[in-house]
């Protein structure tokens, strides 16, 4: 194994960067909506521009998560009002997102998060159909709808409603009542956004349904990349992947999970110098390729990765 890069203590979140980029995405994404109403009679445009707009949303997420870990910018309250601004495009509830993706941190690859594997306990059908489900958009459906759930119903109430998915009561808990209030505000303040935005751009409903169907897509499949038949380690069951160079970039290095998982304190821009010189890396696509087999059975996971390989093909 490569000894682990330490980062610098000199690196710093790029608030300049940062700021232009939340607000350039912002502009884009609004640019995109309106030139979407030009084609709407034109089906194979509009589905063209809904797969860019898709691309655009990616970076704009990758940005929402620097904001969930307080590294979109360094003055706290600018931190949360941009990623508030900005999880509107999403949209979800970046108070949610914050939540969410640090419970991510503290049980990543624990059973609550062992959507690759099944035990002899799961429904082998549910755990087929929920992850297949994933690869082909309906995830995105979750933090949008828990954005709207969390914020008019209680906690308690929407973790009842979970009573056969682990996963879903994990993630459903522990909201304080900060949380909840923000949650609100942050949802009644979307919706005037929203309302102020259909009545400037006038934007078609073909427009939203065909981009956010793209944007579903593109999104849900990716959330599982990185950590699909990883190690069964809190910190360890992530991968650095490979990527080209302009996806790289346009994700903000997401692909470089497992340095995220073992810093997650360093801003986006200094990820790849975490990586050690000459570290295997599988490439994105490949490994998105192998999400298509689906889920294994836990045993025959834990055997797989019993020389502490990171994927069961490298055995």
């Amino acid at each position: 194994m490569n000894a682990l890069i330490k980062p610098d203590p000199s690196w710093k979140i790029p608030d300049k960067l940062n700021l232009l980029l939340s607000l350039a995405v912002a502009a884009l994404a609004l640019f995109w909506l309106w030139l979407g109403n030009q084609y709407v009679d034109h089906p194979v445009v509009l589905l063209l521009l809904g797969v860019g707009y898709s691309y655009l949303m990616l970076t704009n997420y990758s940005l929402m998560h620097e904001a969930a870990h307080d590294k979109l910018h360094s003055n706290g309250n600018i931190n949360y009002l941009l990623g508030m601004f900005i999880s509107f495009f999403f949209p979800m509830s970046i108070t949610l997102l914050r939540n969410t993706h640090t419970k991510h941190h503290t049980q990543n690859r624990s059973e609550k998060e062992l959507f690759d594997a099944y035990t002899e306990d799961d429904s082998r059908t549910k755990k087929f159909i929920q992850w297949y489900a994933i690869l082909l958009g309906f995830f995105w459906f979750y933090p949008v709808m828990g954005s709207v759930v969390l914020a008019l119903f209680s906690p308690e109430k929407v973790q009842k409603w979970f009573l056969d998915d682990k996963p879903g009561r994990a993630y459903a808990a522990n909201f304080s009542a900060k949380e909840i209030r923000n949650m609100r505000v942050e949802l009644g303040v979307f919706v005037l956004f929203l309302g102020l935005i259909l009545y400037l751009l006038d934007i078609q409903p073909l427009v939203l349904l065909i981009y956010y169907a793209c944007f579903a897509i593109n999104w849900s499949t990716r959330q599982f990349i990185e950590h699909a038949y990883t190690k069964l380690h809190l910190t360890e069951g992530a991968l650095n992947l490979k990527h080209f160079p302009w996806m790289s970039a346009l994700l903000l290095h997401r692909e470089l999970d497992l340095n995220h998982h073992r810093f997650p304190d360093v801003p986006w821009n200094y990820l790849p110098k975490l990586l050690a010189p000459n570290e295997a890396q599988i490439h994105y696509l490949k490994q998105y390729v192998r999400l298509w087999r689906g889920p294994l059975p836990l045993s025959v996971l834990k055997k797989r990765l019993s020389n502490s390989q990171q994927l069961p093909e490298q055995q």
